[in-house]
């Protein structure tokens, strides 16, 4: 992978600790891109191939919504841009992580209805 030249924010910022498991992800906007895809996968593994990833979500536009991640996990994450040429374009990694809670334990924890 190698950067190239974004200008912008990514978000979530690196580091961030999370209390929710449904992110917003924003990164720079290129001007003659196709498509963005973000590439995120669990922080613990080292060297990831394009196969470790648990999520590849791709879109016209340098912002997506994630659903699902999980309580406790750190992860990390990119965004390969592709431009009308045809030439990608990859991020650096970034990192963040979600807190767990002792409220989404179902064996401590049920809801109830009233």
């Amino acid at each position: 992978m190698f950067s190239s030249d974004f200008f912008g924010q990514f978000i979530p910022k690196d580091n961030a600790a999370l209390n929710y498991n449904q992110i917003m992800f924003e990164f720079p906007y290129v001007e003659n891109a196709k498509c963005y895809t973000l590439f995120i996968t669990y922080d613990s593994i080292i060297s990831p191939t394009k196969k470790d990833f648990i999520l590849k979500v791709k879109e016209k536009f340098p912002v997506t919504l994630v659903q699902g991640l999980k309580l406790g996990k750190q992860y990390k994450w990119y965004v390969e841009t592709t431009l009308k040429s045809g030439k990608t374009t990859s991020s650096e990694y970034h990192y963040f992580s979600i807190l767990n809670t002792k409220m989404a334990n179902p064996k401590l924890y049920k809801p109830v209805q009233r």
